[in-house]
């Protein structure tokens, strides 16, 4: 590949190489890589093997001033900002935060405050009214909205036309429009118009987390911020023993405070339901952290415009201003540091899409009710649901009055047996809906895509859960852990784990545990004991210690019982092997369970299968098992034939990495595998 091409905005190439779509979902509830691209109008990603440039300067004008403008002002904020502010004011004013480090957006996530940078209406109003401040003077009131039209183009253009931007910005141009006209603005039909816009261009966008937070948040603030503001304002927070003064500040400091809590909740009651069926989590300080941030935000928002603004001017006057702007920042990273304290952020099992719509139902149909409830005028239809819900409640009063008369006349009678027959029918149903909740189930073994390495989550007919090593991956952008398993069990409904099985301490084994271990609750955890004590092995000791969990180790022979579900230790004994250590002394078990077994062997490799087969050559059924999850990922270095044989499994297992550095599953072990299956069927 050539390597001595710089390329420019504007060039046209030629791309040779090998295109891939994007990677669907592959686990329940993991992430669907392409539906993601597709919500943002790419196709795919091409691996290049070649590359030509054939022509340059194929944009007009405008649109290469504004990328010139784009990239000015990125250097400009690189130049006189510190790498954390630069990366907060990076995506506040332009949208972009590819920079910005994981750990701050994860706080900004938990503190429930990731809005700030999403480029939204907030800033489409704070242009608005930093033009109109500045302009409405000299070019008159309606001039004057011309000008911030041509703004807003500019904005949207400079920012890349995000989801959230296009809403924004043609809801605002629409109710630019609607003053220039002398037409009242309909928010709805604004919305609809903005929406429509965005699927034309790209039906796929509704699938975008950031499309439906700002819509529905938007939705949310028109529909409840008037109840939720009267519901505030009918609570009594100023004493009457305050100077008349002091009182009419305090009124109207409480008063912003008010509509602040007003807008946030309103918002957060709409976006609740996806917010937790993407993201599983309820940050529980989301009104403090929004409240602050509602503070703060509109002189960050303006001392970042005029800092970009004087950085063409001359640098020195954005040095100075760049002072100010870097405290605001710093602010800001502290009120997102309420992710650090004890409880922000819960985590919530995966609502199911019906659970979604009754809730949505539910929270409209009682929003109609209190307001038709607290309106001072009510037409002919307002007038029939109220009855109708009067009616209903006389109905119940009715019903629940009559019911204790009849209770009343029983213990006036002394009829106190039939009194006890009623109460047991009660405790009876109760206890027989529990009954059915808990009622035994099959056992289910589900083995996760967690890449190269293992991981199964096995749910015992009597409801147990149980983990069995988690994957791990040497990326720094991805975590098994927290983007594959943490959500898998989310969606599957479990906030916590009974028990955890780790074989041994290698990282495609151990690295998506310990991130499990830090984000949900885990009751017991069994490993074998260990020589060698890596770095996993040393971090595994730490949340141990930190979260005091409770950690026994196993040995051959040892047998634990977990309801119906028995695991059988086969390995490691007392004097482990020094050869590879860590793969040959990975703990080996048989799960049994009635007439089926299975047979977890971690990556142990051909000397360990050696000493086992000679451990119980006396009673080699011990070894046998109906499911066999294939040693090390199948490696040329395990599964022996005579292993194999003794297993005498009817399927095989084997977790490996698509396209793998490691060349796993080695083609001599598939067929070692598939002779030894079909000599068995013959046989049988």
């Amino acid at each position: 590949m050539k390597k001595d091409i710089e390329f420019q905005y504007g060039d046209k190439v030629i791309l040779q190489g090998e295109f891939r779509k994007g990677s669907e979902q592959r686990n329940v509830g993991g992430f669907d890589y392409q539906l993601y691209l597709k919500s943002i109008s790419i196709y795919g990603t091409l691996n290049v093997e070649n590359y030509q440039k054939i022509s340059s300067n194929n944009v007009n004008r405008m649109e290469r001033n504004i990328n010139n403008i784009k990239l000015a002002v990125t250097k400009n904020i690189e130049k006189l900002l510190e790498e954390k502010e630069q990366q907060i004011v990076k995506g506040l004013i332009l949208g972009d935060t590819t920079t910005l480090e994981e750990t701050i957006k994860e706080k900004f996530q938990i503190a429930n405050i990731s809005h700030v940078l999403a480029v939204s209406g907030m800033h489409i109003i704070y242009i608005i009214i930093g033009i109109e401040m500045v302009l409405k003077k000299w070019l008159g009131r309606r001039n004057v909205k011309y000008v911030v039209m041509i703004g807003l183009l500019f904005y949207m253009s400079i920012t890349g036309f995000t989801s959230s931007i296009v809403r924004a910005g043609i809801m605002g141009m629409m109710n630019l429009i609607a003053f220039l006209v002398y037409r009242k603005n309909d928010i709805w039909t604004s919305i609809a118009i903005s929406l429509g816009i965005i699927l034309i261009q790209n039906p796929y966008a509704i699938t975008g987390v950031g499309l439906q937070l700002s819509y529905l948040g938007t939705i949310g603030i028109i529909l409840f911020h008037k109840n939720v503001k009267q519901y505030l304002d009918n609570k009594k927070i100023i004493k009457k023993n305050i100077h008349i003064k002091q009182s009419k500040r305090i009124s109207k400091i409480t008063e912003n405070l008010k509509d602040m809590v007003a807008v946030t909740i309103s918002a957060q009651i709409m976006i609740l339901p996806i917010m937790l069926y993407h993201f599983n989590m309820i940050g529980i300080y989301f009104i403090l952290a929004n409240i602050l941030v509602s503070v703060i935000i509109a002189p960050i928002m303006f001392l970042s415009i005029i800092f970009i603004i004087s950085s063409f001017i001359h640098l020195e006057i954005a040095k100075c201003i760049s002072i100010f702007l870097s405290l605001g920042i710093k602010v800001l990273i502290q009120i997102s540091n309420l992710a650090n304290l004890p409880f922000s952020k819960i985590y919530i099992p995966t609502p199911s899409i019906l659970s979604i719509i009754i809730y949505y139902i539910v929270i409209l149909v009682s929003n109609q009710i209190y307001r038709i409830y607290t309106s001072k005028y009510l037409n002919c239809t307002k007038k029939r649901v109220k009855n109708v819900i009067a009616l209903m409640k006389y109905k119940l009063y009715e019903k629940k009055k009559k019911t204790w008369e009849i209770y009343q006349k029983i213990l006036r009678e002394r009829n106190i047996q039939a009194f006890i027959e009623r109460t047991y029918k009660g405790i009876f149903f109760i206890i027989f809906l529990i009954g059915i909740c808990q009622f035994p189930k099959n056992l289910e073994i589900h083995f996760l895509d967690v890449g190269q390495g293992d991981a199964c989550f096995i749910i015992t007919p009597n409801h147990k859960t149980i983990l069995i090593d988690g994957g791990g991956s040497t990326s720094s952008t991805f975590d098994v852990g927290k983007d594959t398993l943490t959500p898998y069990l989310l969606d599957k409904g479990y906030t916590s784990i009974d028990y955890v099985f780790i074989s041994h301490f290698d990282q495609d084994h151990v690295g998506g545990i310990l991130s499990v271990l830090e984000e949900l609750q885990i009751d017991q955890i069994f490993i074998s004991k260990q020589e060698e004590k890596n770095e996993n092995y040393k971090k595994f000791l730490e949340f141990v210690k930190q979260k005091r969990l409770k950690v026994q180790e196993l040995k051959a022979r040892d047998t634990i019982l977990i309801g119906d579900v028995t695991f059988h230790i086969l390995w490691p004994i007392e004097k482990q092997i020094e050869e590879n250590q860590l793969n040959n002394n990975a703990m080996v078990m048989k799960l049994q369970y009635k007439s089926f077994s299975m047979l977890f062997t971690g990556d142990i490799e051909e000397v360990a299968e050696k000493k086992i087969l000679n451990l119980y050559n006396a009673n080699l059924e011990s070894l046998k098992a109906t499911v066999l999850k294939v040693a090390h990922h199948g490696s040329r270095s395990s599964s022996t034939e005579a292993f194999i044989k003794a297993v005498n499994s009817k399927i095989a297992i084997i977790g490996v990495g698509e396209n793998n550095m490691f060349g796993h599953p080695n083609d001599a072990v598939l067929e070692r595998l598939q002779s030894i299956r079909y000599a068995g069927l013959q046989d049988g």
